[in-house]
């Protein structure tokens, strides 16, 4: 794991070598395709790439955990017993009858 120090904010990311890369990557293409001129504006891209950034992370974290759960679904859910109960249908609501009802 390298620490990786973001020049404008003194933050601290801790990511894997190949993470490192790719998020230097993407925040590159990010600044090149914005072209921010002045501070506030290199700073906007820059909290624009770091969201872009976490946004892909949590969604890869999702599917990740998706795939793992159909792959090996026996060691995630097996203290989960009420998993293998049917569902009971939700009732189909019925125009005519709930007029029925309510008229005087």
């Amino acid at each position: 794991m390298n620490a990786y120090r973001q020049c404008l904010t003194g933050q601290v990311l801790i990511l894997t070598p190949e993470d490192e890369a790719a998020y230097k990557a993407h925040c590159q293409n990010i600044h090149e395709s914005w072209a921010p001129v002045g501070g506030m504006e290199i700073e906007l891209v820059q909290e624009i790439a770091d969201d872009r950034w976490r946004l892909k992370h949590a969604d890869a974290l999702i599917n990740n955990s998706f795939a793992l759960g159909m792959t090996r679904p026996d060691t995630i859910t097996a203290h989960l017993t009420n998993l293998t109960k049917p569902l009971s249908p939700a009732p189909i609501p019925n125009p005519a009858r709930e007029a029925r009802r309510y008229s005087p």
